[in-house]
């Protein structure tokens, strides 16, 4: 019995100590085992939060450094992050494009910078801390701390002479970036910086370097350029780009004497080394607009040049990492429509950046602000402040406020005028189908509201904001007292729409007068929900039912604009008419509705008053229009006169040759077609057309497929349209054609047929 009661005692002691052992072993361990379960965990999260207890545990350990050196990777790589990298701004036509463009919060990136400086008191000089310098320095460049990004990597002393070299190779591409040239030739120029495995970089680097000196030195690196390289992280400015490179100073094979000039301005100063690009595609990367269109690079003056201008149709833009224009505003003017180069023409254009409004906010009452606005270098004719909704992760729902024109700058802002008045169908979505965030009512429910406010010179014409490009700044907010998310809210929220329409109106029977209900029901049954594009749920005349409630309760041109659509939309024009004339006076619009009536004469009446009111953003399609309708006149003086127009507000087309081609051929056989149309017997007048297959007579079936979709749900159906096109064999009726149909269809439709 003793002598079993020993060998117990052993065992439990034997035990005990493998325990202790072991405890010992993993706590002297715990950095290496969490630093393993990171690695092997197949979510980003957990092995993030992995590599955080590492650092703040065992701060002293390697494994804190090399954790965040994966950690920072993690985020560089994976998808599901939200991060700025390797953009490119494009502005074309109008718009903002950008490649790759993902966000991270600014206070999350201070969070890993205080990090990293409590870790470089224990591993300054060493060699894996050296790689954790280079991923801290390509996050901080991601998220636009070019001045940061750029220090870390001049402040510290690398220990590994290969990663130097890396370093300077960040260091070079950074410099590309923002337009510091000479630097970046110091870098390139030092031979101690050559590193043969980078070496299809290093001749990216050196090559866009001599492309900016206007240098032609073909590129010799290969097309396809991996953005990391397997031992370290290789930031890439210029990814993509192959040998196919089309150059401003190439030759052209049409040895034209076309120009396009002009300047890029940061504040009215000149902006040196911004990539200035002609082509005839709108594009979102380098590798496309170097390869298929025309470059040039703003010199010293800010001055860029393009000469030998193809006779085509064009976009002109600029291309420029988004470090360089984050937290400002790029403004193209007036001029921003498709530039068609014909003869041997001038087209001079500027493109300004400017840094943003100035914003000051001032509570002086229950939901309503007294907002202070200010520019540096700009006074503005035209503003206006934009509201919208936070959500619960701090973002904010697009459905937004916008107010009336402001003029001067300041304004006391009364939430509780405003909030039942204002009411849009301004919808946001892809092919007509309407986002959720677009049926939320403005500034009714209580929270914190995101304010924005835009400035320009014409009302019609693009504007800058309080906020400026991709910028880091957080939201200027103001808080409104309003009602909480109903049950019909919360459902709409959740995209559950069948459902929230049914609590609506379920919730009207006891409230008939309710703005808020009558409002989201109207928008409801005004756009498709169904991402199949399904339009069962579209129901102008249930809209109009609510619109015609809400015109009683509220003061809103919009209410009249909205009744005149649902109006338009059941074709009952007569009354169409009459709101549109009592909202905004939709000159446009009316003349829509008189062309749907084949009155011609009261169209042709209205469409005048549009260009005389001035409204450039629609003075594009009002001419392409009236130029259908006199053509079907065969009314050459007025044809000449709107031609003439069109080059005044937009200098970018010649006709006058077109004009005296169609001048010159014979029509003497639609003669009695040209009465009909005059007098307004349209259906007569296509009747007459139905068994003619002659050029002239395609034509006229074109134009009339165009003028009938004035008023229609869907676009013009481009087959039928192409149909008609394809059977006319003359020249010049084909331009015309084409010139009508890249309107209404697509120029991609016509380039890709």
């Amino acid at each position: 019995m003793m002598k079993y009661i020993k060998l117990k005692v052993k065992h439990i002691l034997v035990f005990v100590f493998i325990v202790i052992a072991l405890g010992v072993f993993i706590n002297i361990n715990l950095a290496k085992i969490y630093y393993v379960i990171g690695n092997m965990s197949g979510d980003t999260n957990i092995s993030n939060a992995y590599y955080d207890k590492i650092a703040k545990q065992f701060p002293h350990k390697k494994e804190s450094v090399n954790g965040q050196i994966k950690k920072l990777e993690n985020i560089i790589n994976d998808e599901n992050e939200h991060i700025y990298g390797r953009i490119v701004m494009s502005t074309q036509h109008g718009s903002f494009i950008a490649g790759n463009t993902r966000s991270i919060s600014l206070e999350s990136v201070d969070s890993i910078n205080n990090l990293f400086e409590e870790l470089s008191v224990y591993h300054d000089k060493t060699i894996y801390f050296d790689k954790y310098v280079i991923e801290l320095s390509i996050i901080n460049w991601f998220v636009g701390n070019e001045d940061k990004s750029i220090n870390y990597l001049l402040d510290h002393n690398f220990v590994d002479g290969k990663l130097k070299q890396i370093k300077n190779i960040h260091l070079c591409a950074m410099y590309t970036e923002l337009g510091m040239m000479k630097e970046a030739k110091e870098i390139i120029d030092k031979k101690e910086n050559e590193i043969k495995e980078y070496q299809t970089y290093w001749d990216m680097v050196s090559n866009y370097y001599y492309l900016l000196n206007n240098k032609i030195d073909m590129f010799k690196y290969n097309e396809d350029i991996p953005i990391y390289n397997k031992k370290v992280n290789v930031l890439l400015p210029l990814q993509g780009l192959n040998k196919e490179v089309m150059l401003s100073n190439k030759s052209n094979k049409e040895h034209t004497k076309n120009i396009v000039k002009g300047k890029v301005l940061i504040n009215g100063k000149p902006y040196k080394n911004a990539i200035v690009h002609l082509s005839s595609e709108m594009h979102s990367n380098f590798r496309d607009i170097f390869e298929r269109g025309m470059v040039s690079i703003t010199d010293i003056n800010g001055e860029y040049k393009f000469s030998n201008v193809p006779n085509e149709e064009l976009y002109i833009g600029m291309a420029i990492p988004w470090q360089r224009v984050k937290d400002k505003e790029i403004e193209m003017g007036k001029s921003t429509n498709d530039l068609i180069m014909s003869g041997n023409s001038t087209y001079c254009k500027d493109i300004n950046i400017y840094t943003p409004l100035e914003v000051q906010v001032k509570n002086v009452g229950i939901n309503k602000f007294k907002i202070s606005i200010s520019h540096e270098f700009l006074n503005f004719k035209h503003m206006n402040i934009g509201l919208s909704i936070m959500n619960d992760k701090s973002d904010v729902y697009n459905a937004n406020y916008i107010s009336e024109d402001i003029k001067g700058n300041e304004i006391v802002l009364d939430i509780n005028n405003e909030k039942d008045n204002n009411f849009n169908l301004n919808f946001r979505g892809r092919n007509g189908i309407i986002d959720i965030d677009s049926l939320i009512d403005p500034l009714y429910h209580s929270g914190e509201y995101a304010l924005w406010v835009y400035g320009s010179e014409d009302k019609d014409i693009g504007s800058i904001s309080n906020y400026g490009i991709f910028s880091n700044k957080p939201y200027t907010t103001i808080n409104i007292q309003g009602k909480q998310w109903t049950k019909a809210d919360k459902l709409l929220l959740k995209g559950e729409f069948q459902k929230a329409l049914d609590q609506y109106e379920m919730q009207l029977k006891d409230n008939p007068n309710d703005i808020h209900i009558l409002k989201t029901l109207a928008k409801m049954y005004t756009r498709e929900w169904d991402r199949n594009d399904d339009i069962s749920n579209v129901d102008y005349s249930k809209a109009l039912k609510h619109l015609l409630k809400l015109e009683k309760l509220i003061n809103s041109d919009s209410v009249y604009d909205s009744i005149a659509n649902c109006y338009e939309k059941n074709k009952d024009y007569i009354n169409a008419i009459n709101y549109y004339k009592k909202g905004e006076y939709d000159f446009y619009k009316i003349a829509d509705c008189f062309v749907a009536m084949n009155n011609y004469d009261k169209a042709l009446q209205y469409y005048n008053k549009e260009i005389d009111a001035g409204h450039l953003y629609r003075a594009k399609s009002v001419i392409m229009d009236m130029l259908c309708i006199y053509i079907l006149r065969n009314s050459i003086d007025e044809i000449q006169k709107v031609t003439l127009l069109f080059q005044e507000e937009y200098d970018v087309i010649e006709h006058n040759r077109l004009i005296k081609e169609y001048k010159m051929i014979s029509k003497e056989e639609y003669l009695p077609f040209y009465n009909m149309v005059k007098k307004g017997e349209i259906n007569k007048s296509k009747e007459w057309l139905e068994n003619k297959e002659d050029d002239l007579a395609y034509l006229y079936k074109g134009i009339y497929m165009i003028l009938d979709n004035q008023t229609k749900d869907t676009a013009l159906n481009p087959e039928n349209y192409m149909d008609v096109y394809n059977n006319v064999k003359d020249n010049t009726i084909k331009n015309y054609m084409r010139y009508f149909g890249e309107y209404k269809i697509s120029k991609y439709y016509f380039k890709q047929n």
